[in-house]
């Protein structure tokens, strides 16, 4: 915007007609209008919550179902919480006898292991499911568990 504004009435200046800084300022105007209309799109997917990419998706089931004292991931959830920023959220089975010393370790190294590979993700929760879970190993992105 600034350079047109200078180019045009830098020409305006020099050749003494007034037209060289009106198409100057229609320039900046349609400048505006376009940038505007890219950050209206772009913050209006983060507000509503962006999803995480299929491929971000894959990365931390894998990280999550290969971490030892992880039996299955149940339920995973990862939005965007910011431009560069996952929150992620997730319910596994753990192995069965895990005492809640040795649960709370393996969720640790979950989160090590989750933020290793996808180094977005900056909040990563982790709870325990039963035994008797019903839900896919991982729930499509557009999913809605209360169905609205």
């Amino acid at each position: 915007g600034l350079g047109i504004a200078l180019v045009a009435v830098a020409v305006s200046a020099i050749t003494g007609n007034t037209v060289f800084d009106a198409v100057g300022t229609l320039g900046i105007g349609v400048l505006l209008a376009v940038n505007s209309v890219f950050l209206g799109i772009e913050m209006t997917s983060l507000l509503v919550g962006e999803t995480a990419s299929a491929d971000q998706l894959r990365a931390i089931e894998e990280r999550l179902a290969t971490t030892p004292g992880v039996r299955r991931v149940v339920h995973l959830r990862a939005v965007h919480v910011g431009p560069e920023e996952l929150l992620v959220g997730a319910k596994v089975l753990f192995a069965p006898g895990l005492s809640v010393e040795e649960a709370a370790g393996v969720v640790d190294e979950a989160e090590i292991a989750v933020r290793s590979s996808v180094p977005t993700a900056v909040w990563v929760y982790i709870e325990p499911g039963r035994t008797g879970e019903s839900a896919p190993a991982v729930a499509p992105a557009n999913h809605d568990p209360e169905g609205h």
